[in-house]
């Protein structure tokens, strides 16, 4: 690997603070893919983190990784910037899309967060620093995302983005040609005592047809019943209950307090 990307190992034994409790194929997988895409930098770092016992537990990490050009030209990174890349939250591609400009996430720059600030043209840019693409690594525990620049620390942003305060989570709900089922979702969710929304699911399909993904947020069937009067109130108990777009129990604990879901009951 170059040398010219050398961190100081005394400089990295500080830096890695992220999880060895990953799986270890992540760490090497990922190291191989940002050497061989233009990342030997960050690839170095997680290379060396990974022979270290200096990285406390933790299941799941985003990366945002700024290219060998942009540690050329920046110098040596204090370990503060090089926290403030590191995310100790799992987040897709289309977890980040979904994400409401405004919307904060935690770093390892201990109380400094990351902020989406753009969903132009599907493009995500967090701090105001585009991401390149799709996903350099991504298997579902370590994602790394390449970036043209450092993302700065002090960026601030002054009122809404985009008309958005962050306090609500966009989704982006696709079409497809394709026919859909629920018929096996409806057959879990009978299976496990929810027959109640099942059915509710069921009588809904017209409607859902043009949906690729859906989350819909099951009460049990004794929860259900009790709120039950009039057959005027069942499509809207259900329509309460389904957001327009797939968000997985991963992403769904990683919302922070107070963010609103939408529905198809009239958008609330």
């Amino acid at each position: 690997m170059a040398t010219q990307f050398l961190i100081p190992i005394i400089l990295l034994s500080l830096l890695i603070s992220f999880s060895s409790s990953l799986p270890t194929y992540s760490i090497v997988d990922a190291t191989q893919i940002l050497s061989n895409s233009g990342y030997v930098a960050m690839a170095l770092i997680l290379e060396f983190g990974s022979q270290t016992d200096l990285i406390p537990p933790s299941q799941s990490l985003t990366i945002f990784s700024p290219s060998d050009t942009a540690f050329s030209l920046s110098g040596q990174p204090s370990l503060d910037l090089l926290h403030f890349h590191f995310s100790p939250r799992y987040f897709s591609l289309n977890s980040l899309k979904s994400l409401p400009p405004g919307y904060q996430f935690p770093t390892l720059f201990s109380n400094h967060s990351l902020v989406i600030t753009s969903h132009a043209d599907r493009q995500i840019s967090v701090n105001g620093v585009q991401i390149t693409g799709s996903a350099l690594y991504d298997d579902g525990f370590l994602v790394v995302f390449g970036i043209d620049s450092f993302l700065d620390p002090d960026f601030t942003v002054s009122g809404s983005i985009n008309g958005s305060t962050g306090g609500a989570l966009g989704c982006h709900v696709t079409s497809s040609d394709n026919d859909y089922s629920f018929e096996e979702a409806s057959g879990v969710l009978r299976s496990r005592g929810y027959s109640v929304m099942a059915s509710f699911l069921d009588l809904q399909l017209a409607e859902f047809m043009e949906h690729t993904a859906l989350t819909i947020l099951a009460p049990a069937d004794e929860i259900v019943k009790g709120f039950m009067g009039d057959f005027s109130d069942f499509r809207s108990i259900f329509l309460r209950h389904v957001v327009p777009c797939k968000i997985s129990w991963r992403d769904l604990v990683g919302l922070d307090d107070g963010v609103v879901l939408p529905t198809f009951f009239e958008g609330v």
